[in-house]
């Protein structure tokens, strides 16, 4: 399987919150304030792949083009700093 910063295709999720709480806790786990973290749901669960320190989020604004991701990482970023 390629990621989609490398080619691979691209499959729209839910958003789910037991898949946000697992990439906040991964997260928080490997003290990164700001991370990609690549979950892949098989039969047996949801699996955690990989956490990014400097992710990608082409793939993440294909899926969802009504958020303007930049805009989020700035509001947050901006909020953490006052």
């Amino acid at each position: 399987a390629q990621n989609v910063a490398q080619g691979g295709r691209l499959v729209a999720a839910q958003k789910r919150p037991d898949i946000a709480q697992i990439a906040e806790q991964v997260s928080r786990e490997r003290q990164r304030e700001l991370a990609g973290v690549d979950i892949a749901e098989t039969a047996d669960g949801l699996y955690v792949l990989e956490c990014n320190r400097n992710p990608q989020f082409r793939g993440f604004m294909d899926a969802y083009p009504d958020i303007d991701l930049p805009r989020c990482i700035i509001d947050y970023l901006l909020t953490a700093i006052t």
